[in-house]
């Protein structure tokens, strides 16, 4: 695959969307580059990477995929919402994969993600599905404060894990270390601002603007994590004196 095809497509869609009356923010569209190069850049490289990075790369894409239509049903429904009932299971599936391949040497550790991700995943279709939770009017923000606490616990983990098992290469150049380091951090402020999102909608308030501000740049953080985790993982896909993953 060519490259140059991957960032052409992000060209094709300055003309769809304002063919179809979508509007977005230079924000939207800086985000939108940003998952479409770290993409590109994987899939050129695809061969390089190890299993954790292929998983980071697929991950990737399908967060590019979700926002694109995000944007597109926000403008015929006013509402993004019912795409997030599909990503957010999608995206505690990916973390569970990656860390467990993480987890190389703890199969207990490897067991646990899996037994946690599967009950996290039974609660949310069950919010979801067997609650009062209307798609396009109630955002699953438990669901989302869920998978942030899963990916929280588990990156702190991971980094106990990079301690108790140090390697030769410096620590800014481990691809782990920067993966985990954007896992740690988007998740965190998730975790904080959606913790309140059902107690000002509660009382008839909108999220105010700030926080969607926050979200954008911790967004932002965590995929140019992933995409430097993406570089260095590649570099050092042919040393035989390391061993991160």
């Amino acid at each position: 695959m060519n490259i140059w095809r991957a960032f052409s497509s992000i060209h094709c869609l300055t003309y769809l969307f304002p063919y179809l009356g979508v509007v977005m923010t230079p924000q939207v569209w800086i985000y939108l580059f940003l998952l479409l190069s770290a993409t590109a850049y994987g899939v050129y490289n695809f061969r390089d990477l190890t299993l954790p990075y292929r998983l980071l790369i697929a991950q990737v894409f399908l967060v590019l995929l979700s926002e694109i239509t995000s944007q597109v049903i926000r403008h015929f429904i006013l509402s993004s919402f019912p795409v997030y009932y599909v990503l957010i299971p999608a995206l505690l599936l990916f973390n569970s994969l990656i860390y467990r391949t993480l987890f190389k040497s703890s199969i207990v550790l490897k067991e646990i993600v899996t037994i946690v991700a599967i009950i996290l995943l039974v609660i949310h279709w069950y919010l979801s599905l067997c609650t009062s939770e209307v798609w396009t009017e109630s955002f699953p923000s438990i669901s989302l404060m869920l998978l942030s606490l899963f990916t929280i616990s588990v990156s702190l983990l991971v980094f106990i894990q990079m301690l108790y098992s140090p390697i030769m290469i410096p620590l800014q150049k481990q691809a782990i270390f920067w993966w985990n380091s954007g896992n740690l951090f988007f998740y965190s402020v998730t975790f904080f601002i959606f913790g309140y999102f059902r107690y000002i909608k509660g009382l008839g308030q909108n999220m105010p603007e700030w926080s969607y501000t926050q979200i954008w740049l911790a967004s932002m953080v965590m995929y140019s994590c992933h995409f430097t985790s993406l570089y260095f993982n590649r570099k050092k896909s042919n040393l035989k004196n390391g061993n991160d993953q």
